[in-house]
């Protein structure tokens, strides 16, 4: 399968420096973007910002802030991340993370000097009007102290009307590290723990996207870090075939990427990952069959970055301090058209990229 690049653009928000979009496709065939967008990438002063397009990703407008944040009346300031899902009727729901901001501290700096992260929530919002307006953000009641890492959207299981979300607590080393899935099925208004994906003492499974095939399976895919030894292992892919009750053991991809995501293009499983360490840098897809074990298939080159992204050989809060671009998503347009999204800093600047491809 070739994938040819036929269209380019980028685009940032009013601020400046922009990062992790959050695509969605409406049944007219419009595409909304969440995504944040602050003064600089350690900044305390971020917002949501929306983005459109009507032709297919070609171009993006802007569509203003998502929301006010006063309206939250927190005690103080606070930096969020949410991905939008479709799901009845064109309705729009979004769900994310904040963490509250006392001080200009970054986030990184934060967890290197207190061990953890600042005092986080997760959050939700909904959308009648196709993302052009959007409630102010809800908090999600949980049982865990910190906020799950919802990097990635809600997925909308259509026959169960039913949301999940899966993500792990915003934790570092010396604590238990596990994968966490939240069901709903209210829409959004209530959420309980329905199943748990994957459990260590010391790899943590970050940056969860989700995938739910024709079959009714679900399939996760995770970036594991060691928290033992310092070390990115190869990303993980995890299926369920009960709702997220129950999951397999962890597969290895033998993919060195982090990042990753999932999604399905001429009748084959794809996962979309970013390769951010050692040589040949950039975003690639690799196509996956699983019977009675997976098969990885050769990996395509997307985008190829113009440096290592990591600083390798730190810990790993400076490493997410490092960080040069990642959280590829890959949506399909009708035909035979595919939208990469993806975030990335070049020429010192942060912002939205948005390539589209023909699938031959």
């Amino acid at each position: 399968m070739k994938f040819r690049e036929i269209s380019y653009c980028s685009f940032t928000g009013p601020l400046g420096c922009s990062r992790f979009p959050g695509p969605a496709r409406l049944s007219n065939g419009e595409l909304v973007v969440l995504f944040d967008d602050g003064k600089s990438a350690s900044s305390a002063e971020h917002e949501m910002q929306i983005a459109r397009s009507c032709d297919n990703g070609r171009t993006f407008t802007g569509g203003g802030i998502m929301y006010d944040k006063a309206r939250l009346a927190l005690s103080c300031g606070f930096t969020d991340s949410c991905k939008p899902t479709v799901i009845d009727n064109d309705e729009l729901v979004s769900v994310g993370y904040g963490f509250l901001r006392e001080t200009d501290q970054s986030l990184e700096s934060y967890a290197v000097e207190h061990g953890r992260f600042p005092t986080s929530y997760n959050t939700f919002s909904r959308s009648i009007d196709g993302g052009k307006t959007w409630e102010t953000p809800s908090f999600i009641s949980h049982q865990f102290d910190t906020a799950l890492e919802l990097s990635g959207p809600a997925l909308w299981c259509v026959p169960e009307k039913t949301l999940l979300v899966f993500g792990p607590p915003f934790v570092l080393k010396g604590h238990k590290q596990q994968g966490v899935v939240l069901s709903s099925t209210d829409r959004g208004r209530n959420w309980e723990q329905a199943g748990t994906f994957f459990n260590s003492d010391t790899v943590a499974p970050w940056e969860v996207r989700s995938l739910r095939e024709s079959s009714g399976r679900i399939w996760l895919v995770l970036w594991n870090y060691d928290f033992a030894t310092g070390e990115h292992l190869n990303t993980r892919l995890v299926y369920s075939d009960d709702l997220g009750r129950s999951w397999s053991e962890p597969f290895d991809t033998g993919l060195r990427g982090q990042a990753a995501n999932l999604f399905e293009a001429g009748g084959k499983t794809f996962v979309l990952y970013t390769l951010r360490e050692g040589e040949n840098t950039g975003i690639y897809c690799a196509p996956f069959e699983f019977s009675d074990k997976l098969s990885v298939g050769g990996s395509t080159l997307l985008w190829s970055a113009s440096g290592r992204s990591a600083a390798e050989g730190e810990c790993i809060e400076k490493q997410f301090a490092a960080l040069k671009f990642g959280q590829p998503s890959m949506t399909y347009l009708g035909g035979k058209e595919y939208l990469l999204l993806y975030w990335s800093c070049e020429q010192e600047e942060y912002a939205i990229r948005a390539r589209v491809f023909e699938v031959e």
